[in-house]
């Protein structure tokens, strides 16, 4: 503590410790110069230069590469250990099953070998001795019912192999295969029913197109005998109608095609043929129960009768169209061929004014030096 000698008056103390030294900095002027004093000027205050050290960038880069390829190696050799762990894995469950199955596989056989074992026994135990047997009646007749059972199994061989084929027959056999053939026909003919095949659809339908095709060359005989009845073969000549429009777009149609078939023709002759008798007023009788309103047009009852053919002709049809859509599918092509025949519709062109990217040489300010 720094404390004034004045407060403690008539006390003599000591104030030693109080007393601190007083250390002077700075020295007292002197004029001359000692001897360890530097000449001259002052020297200016100068920062010390730091020293950057110098840094390649192609060594940078390989340092950064180095430490990359170590990280990729050590990933590698990690996803290989994992691999080499599960293959070691598998190949010890792997063992393991090939053990338990070797295990099932040599029981198994021995159960085998105890079977056979046991059934060898029994069946040495059950087959009786061989017995002489006297020369009988009764053991004759026994003999000749098992070859008579012998005969039968080797007849029953030969009907097996009774359809032989033709290029392993010898001629003797092929001339006896014809004649059965021959024979089998000749049943055939005398066991037929005829009111059977008379009644079928086709067999109409085939006997309708031969008579339509006799009665067509039998027109045209007479047409060739009298070419001087032009007037007459003119009325004659009719406007093609709706049947023809639809066979010829089943013709013309490539999609079509397969579908004008015979069948498909002459349902369409007979439509044709009902149709002249109504309009002469030789109408059949008319199953239906609807009254005249709700009958249905000629044209649909065409369609559909066209669609139904085509359903029943070609079966894979029925699982992607029905009859419905088979219809459009005529109307849509019936249309497509009346369309084809009238006159062609205007041809609209539409031109589209683009602006064309400019040429850099055509610019205007390219050759305004004279000295160019």
């Amino acid at each position: 503590m720094d404390v004034p000698i004045n407060n403690f008056k008539g006390v003599m103390l000591c104030n030693r410790p109080n007393e601190n030294v007083m250390i002077v900095k700075e020295k007292p002027f002197c004029s001359r110069v000692q001897p360890y004093d530097q000449w001259g000027l002052t020297k200016k205050y100068e920062e010390p230069k730091v020293i950057v050290p110098q840094t390649n960038p192609a060594l940078e880069r390989h340092k950064k590469w180095l430490e990359e390829f170590k990280l990729q190696n050590q990933i590698k050799k990690h996803a290989k250990e994992e691999l080499q762990a599960r293959e070691d894995e598998k190949f010890l469950r792997v063992r393991e099953q090939a053990k338990k199955d070797r295990e099932v596989t040599k029981k198994m056989k021995e159960d085998y070998k105890q079977m056979n074992e046991i059934i060898k026994k029994e069946l040495s135990e059950e087959v009786p001795k061989s017995k002489t047997v006297a020369l009988t009646a009764e053991n004759l007749k026994k003999l000749e019912d098992k070859d008579s059972k012998v005969e039968s199994k080797a007849g029953d061989k030969k009907k097996r192999y009774k359809t032989k084929p033709v290029w392993a027959m010898t001629k003797e056999e092929e001339e006896q295969h014809m004649k059965n053939e021959e024979d089998e026909l000749l049943n055939f003919v005398d066991n037929l029913d005829y009111d059977s095949y008379i009644n079928d659809l086709e067999v109409n339908v085939m006997l309708k197109a031969l008579q339509q095709r006799i009665t067509e060359i039998k027109k045209q005989d007479n047409q060739q005998e009298k070419p001087d009845n032009l007037p007459e073969q003119k009325q004659e000549q009719r406007e093609p109608d709706i049947y023809d429009k639809i066979s010829q777009s089943l013709g013309k149609n490539d999609e079509a095609r397969s579908v004008h078939s015979e069948k498909t023709q002459n349902s369409i002759n007979q439509l044709r043929k009902k149709q002249e008798q109504l309009e002469q007023g030789k109408q059949d009788w008319d199953k239906t129960t609807s009254n005249g309103d709700q009958k249905a047009s000629l044209e649909d009852r065409i369609a559909k009768h066209v669609a139904d053919e085509i359903l029943n002709q070609y079966k894979n049809l029925s699982n992607i169209h029905s009859n419905s859509s088979i219809r459009k599918i005529l109307e849509r092509e019936a249309k497509k061929t009346l369309l084809e025949t009238g006159l062609p519709g205007p041809v609209i062109s539409v031109i589209k004014n683009e602006k064309m990217p400019r040429d850099p040489n055509t610019l205007p300010y390219l050759h305004r030096n004279p000295a160019i």
